[in-house]
């Protein structure tokens, strides 16, 4: 066992930020004339500025705060010429936020924290009165907390309000700035079954009777919204009331309305009110029809479907954000007059809800991808997301048959920016960039009805090789040329500004290039013909010029370096028996100089070159792709160097303090690239596939990309068959529940399996039996009328030319919650129990139960080694399983009594928990395990803030062969979108990286000024914990944003030189997320 385990020390961070928008609205925060829209998202604020002149809102600023954030609204105060955010969270936690626009920085200028306890329902429950003269908190049944502000922005000390209505569904201020504070409620007799609004004024800090009391409503009334032309109305499911200086006006509708969302669109006189239904996902539009009264008519209209709304947000005129917790965020504009029409103007990724995800290495090239079941109904989906970096195009030409691309950098007399050369088969041509436009040109000399191997800039001119010549012209002319011996062509070919590196079969030639003259100065007949050469400058030396070359050779498949131009062997490499070197690099990176060398099946071999004494040394192998990579270096922003990997699964080879980094890009069948920097596109590069040339921005760093694959209905499970290389998927509708098979590759589904009416498929594994491949699901028919459901399903399933044949079935007393495969036998939970199945293609069979646990209801099953590892909603057990005699037996079972929401392995002895009050916790075995009576003991717990609904093994960074140690990492997922890891480190780095953090709790204030302790402390509705065994590596990691002087107080602190202490950080991002 690995005693670092037992010890509970575990790194947290966060690969992917949470997606779901809890909360927008829009104000003036970042200055009196900027209008912004801003975003509430789990624990993190977003803030865009929306452009007046066109359809695009654009993001400013972002920060985290330490909380969940349950609310967040704006004020201004009379003295103030800006908005500030009001944020309360749901540790009862809150602060008010302005922007200073000089120093561009927020200001934290109030905070505090209630300790009252609170019920989760009722926290969120904030209003502001209108003449920001207080702030109120529904905190807890019956009590509205106050909070006094002054003209200046000042908050005064709070004091309650308390009364009898407990059941409260909404909270509003009523009042106009220049009337008495007063707030109407919505609330719920219980005994009743009824709803009811009720006012109450607010006179000396004591409540009185308002000008409504206990008034019934529509029982579907959930929400208060106030008219900006006077009076409110009472949302209801199935009829609105207006109501205006106590005037009740009641107007039905004509189909029952979900009402989530809620928004006002006013544009000059005429105001109207946009309605989201969240069941639907339907935006409806109320227009009110004024007579010679104050109250007026009010006429419903649907207007079309749109994500399942959280929020709805004007910005300007008809331009509306749709915010959504449970599929993509929108941006729409909203259609005038007879149209009534919805354009959906962008959409804003969403991972959550995540029900379910899994990891998977898709093209078996060394890099996982999470496929996640994400959203629901009508806009459920599978994302993949994958760490690469993004080529985001400027422009893309469909143009087949490319076989490279260079550029050449023009004459300044000539008005170009830059020359782009482009080679075909049997031709080549020459466009010309000036600014955005691009045009077709020829340049005096160079070779255009033939193949081009290589075109670039050259001492005098430009120099052009193709298989019959080198070419060296300028704008006015050709120069000079050199034609290869009677009956041989060029076959490889390397160049840069000075030099030019040719094979001809295995004889190697070196032509140098003096006064403006190609001089051929040596050649070199080897035992194998040559498949690729490099003459790349390295080191401090000549960037124009190279005193070494790196030759690959086919039939020994080997790798020299020889010296130029005397071509003696500095060193040389034999790389593989069956497979040659197709591409070779010599590159200086950081500082170190690298030899990379690409083969022709995908795999890449990388070694540290001396350029004093030219040994090669820590030699490394990592799979890159599947297919032939030719490597290029490039340039991009601060001039640094990098290497492209042109290839089916092309790649970025970077580094960082001294150590190579691996990132996938974002497309794929890239066959070659170039630089492509120009004054008008900034950084940029040309790449093509084998129909297509694309011009675009290359990203400074790696990110999460992610793809959609929509599926029209909400994916429940999710499980990578290996064996198949497929995804089972089973998903719901409102109709019909299936299970469907989809390609890893095209992602398209090839097979779908109906589920009998009501049922739905809860759990999905593998099985091999008799080196045949199984896929078994459970399912449960799902009944309202049942409290459990009654019955369910076992189905076993073969694979049959890219679909799936049911061989087996059994009927379960039960709903099969999960299942796991242990040692060729099926476990199931079904409901509260335990059951092991024998099964064969004919037959599956319940086996006896020998043991009892004390469980409600089983979420979860995870299996390894003859371990079973058992999630019940209130309590955890460890079962393990007798080969011998067919059972299974109890091990150890928890003594917490958590809500547990999801479970993994860490190893056999460890586990690691999510829990319902946003923790997680990990759990160790105790010795007493065979007894049968045994005990698992908490070891550590840490609040992240988010629901975690999945934990399994897996990484989102390419597999790197040059040491960053075996931290074994797990993924999460939480139901608002985000995706974590979590690692285990050793003691020394644990101990560090605790000193480190409470370094920087001491010298780091955060934005609010909420105490981190208390926010990662352990906290349900029983206890409160400070964190234990955990690091939070999203406060470890902020120490690289962080100004000098801090980093160098820390660093002090915890006797770390800074640059280590930089470097250790980046490397171990580097090697999690």
């Amino acid at each position: 066992v690995d005693s670092r385990m037992s010890r509970g020390m575990n790194y947290m961070v966060t690969a992917h930020k949470a997606t779901a928008v809890t909360h927008s609205l829009t104000g003036n925060f970042t200055g009196a004339e900027d209008t912004n829209l801003i975003l509430g998202k789990c624990s993190h604020i977003e803030v865009y500025s929306v452009v007046e002149e066109s359809d695009q809102i654009v993001a400013v600023l972002d920060f985290d705060i330490y909380g969940t954030i349950v609310a967040i609204d704006l004020f201004r105060s009379p003295l103030d010429n800006q908005d500030n955010l009001f944020i309360l969270t749901e540790k009862m936690q809150f602060c008010v936020l302005s922007y200073d626009s000089q120093t561009g920085k927020m200001v934290t200028r109030a905070n505090g924290q209630f300790l009252e306890k609170t019920s989760p329902s009722n926290i969120n429950l904030l209003s502001i009165e209108a003449g920001t003269r207080m702030i109120g908190i529904h905190i807890s049944m019956g009590k509205f907390k106050i909070i006094p502000v002054s003209p200046d922005g000042h908050l005064h000390e709070a004091y309650d309000l308390t009364f009898n209505e407990v059941a409260l569904v909404d909270i509003q201020f009523l009042n106009t700035p220049e009337e008495d504070p007063y707030f109407g409620i919505i609330y719920e007799n219980v005994f009743e079954g009824k709803r009811y609004f009720k006012s109450y004024y607010i006179i000396n800090e004591e409540l009185e009777d308002g000008p409504i009391q206990e008034h019934e409503v529509d029982p579907g009334t959930s929400k208060i919204i106030i008219h900006p032309q006077g009076g409110f109305i009472l949302i209801g499911g199935k009829s609105f009331e207006f109501i205006y200086e106590g005037i009740i006006k009641s107007n039905d509708i004509p189909s029952e309305i979900y009402a989530s969302a809620f928004e006002f669109l006013e544009i000059g006189d005429s105001c109207s009110l946009l309605i989201g239904d969240i069941i639907q996902g339907e935006l409806y539009h109320i227009i009110f029809a004024y007579s010679d009264e104050n109250i007026p008519e009010i006429a419903v209209s649907e207007m079309g479907q749109i994500s399942y709304p959280s929020s709805l947000t004007s910005l300007k005129n008809d331009l509306v954000f749709v915010g959504s917790m449970y599929s993509d965020s929108q941006l729409i504009r909203i259609g005038r007059g007879k149209e009534n029409t919805i354009e959906i103007v962008q959409n804003y990724t969403n991972l959550g809800p995540i029900s379910d995800f899994c990891v998977v290495d898709l093209d078996m090239y060394g890099q996982v991808q999470v496929v996640t079941c994400s959203g629901v109904k009508k806009d459920g989906s599978l994302r993949v997301v994958r760490n690469c970096i993004e080529i985001s195009a400027h422009a893309e030409i469909e143009l087949p048959g490319i076989k490279g691309t260079w550029y050449l950098d023009p004459p300044s007399k000539s008005g170009y920016e830059k020359y782009l050369i482009i080679s075909f088969l049997m031709d080549t041509i020459i466009l010309a960039m000036k600014g955005e436009d691009m045009e077709e040109i020829e340049i005096p000399g160079l070779e255009l009805d033939a193949q081009t191997m290589y075109c670039g800039n050259a001492s005098g001119g430009y120099l052009q090789i193709t298989s019959k010549s080198v070419i060296l012209t300028s704008d006015e002319g050709k120069l000079s040329d050199w034609i290869p011996p009677e009956g041989s062509n060029i076959s490889i070919c390397a160049a840069n500004m000075n030099q030019v590196l040719l094979a001809c079969g295995n004889t190697l030639i070196y032509i140098g290039i003096e006064d403006m003259k190609l001089v051929e100065k040596k050649s070199l007949t080897l035992e194998y013909e040559i498949s690729t050469l490099d003459i790349t400058p390295i080191g401090d030396g000549n960037p124009t010029s190279s005193q070494v070359c790196t030759v690959g050779l086919w039939t020994e498949n080997s790798v020299g370096i020889y010296t130029v131009p005397d071509f003696v062997e500095i060193s040389k490499t034999i790389l593989s028996e069956e497979i040659i070197p197709r591409s070779v690099l010599l590159v200086t990176m950081g500082s170190n100089t690298y030899l990379l060398v690409a083969m022709g099946d995908g795999n890449l071999f990388t070694f540290n070159y001396n350029i004093e004494n030219g040994d090669l040394s820590h030699k490394k192998k990592i799979a890159l792709a599947s297919q032939s990579i030719v490597l290029k270096k490039f340039i991009s922003g601060e001039n640094k160097t990098n290497v492209f990997a042109s290839s089916d699964r092309p790649a970025v080879v970077y580094c960082i303090d001294d150590k190579l980094v691996y990132s996938n890009v974002n497309l794929k069948g890239i066959t070659s690239m170039c630089d492509f920097n120009t004054p008008s596109l900034g950084d940029s590069i040309v790449v093509t596939t084998e129909d297509s040339l694309t011009i675009g921005a290359i990203d400074e760093i790696q990110k999460l990309n992610i793809s959609t694959i929509p599926l029209g209905e909400m994916p429940t499970k999710i499980h990578h068959d290996t064996e198949s290389g497929m995804l089972v998927v089973s998903t719901q509708s409102e109709t019909i529940g299936k299970i469907i098979l989809v390609d890893t590759q095209s992602f398209d589904v090839l097979f779908n399996f109906d589920l009998e009416e009501e049922e739905e498929g809860l759990s999905i594994t593998s099985m091999e039996l008799d080196d045949q491949n199984y896929i078994v699901v459970g399912t449960g028919f799902i009944n309202e009328n049942e409290m459990e459901p009654e019955r369910g399903r076992l189905l076993i399933f073969q694979f049959y030319q890219n679909s799936l044949v049911l061989k087996n079935e059994t009927l379960i007393n039960g709903s099969v919650n999960s299942i796991a495969e242990i040692r060729g036998y099926i476990i199931c939970a079904v409901g509260s129990l335990i059951q092991l199945y024998s099964f064969t293609p004919n037959e599956i069979e319940l086996l006896p139960s020998k043991f009892s646990i004390n469980c409600q209801w089983i979420t979860s099953l995870e299996t390894r080694g003859n371990f079973v590892l058992v999630t019940d909603i209130n309590s955890m057990h460890m079962l393990i399983f007798d080969e011998d005699v067919q059972s299974l037996e109890c091990g150890a079972n928890d003594i917490t009594n958590n809500w547990n929401t999801s479970s993994a392995f860490l190893d056999s002895d460890n586990l690691i928990i999510g829990e319902n009050s946003n923790n997680i916790v990990t759990m160790k075995r105790g010795e007493d395990l065979d007894m049968g009576n045994g005990t698992l003991e908490k070891t550590g717990h840490y609040h992240l803030g988010d629901l975690v609904n999945q934990i399994k093994p897996g990484s989102l960074v390419m597999k790197k062969l040059d040491g960053q140690g075996n931290l074994n990492p797990m993924l999460y997922t939480t139901t608002n979108g985000s995706i974590g890891v979590v690692a285990t480190i050793d003691e020394e780095l644990f101990e560090l990286l605790l000193n480190v953090e409470k370094s920087m709790i001491k010298d780091v204030v955060s934005v609010g000024g909420f105490n981190h302790e208390e926010w990662r402390s352990f906290k349900n509705h029983r206890t409160t914990e400070p964190k234990e065994g955990f690091i939070d590596g999203d406060l470890i990691e902020s120490l690289l944003e962080l100004p000098k002087e801090t980093i160098k107080r820390i660093s002090d602190e915890v006797s770390v030189p800074v640059d280590d202490l930089q470097n250790l950080i980046e490397e171990l991002s580097s090697s999690l997320h």
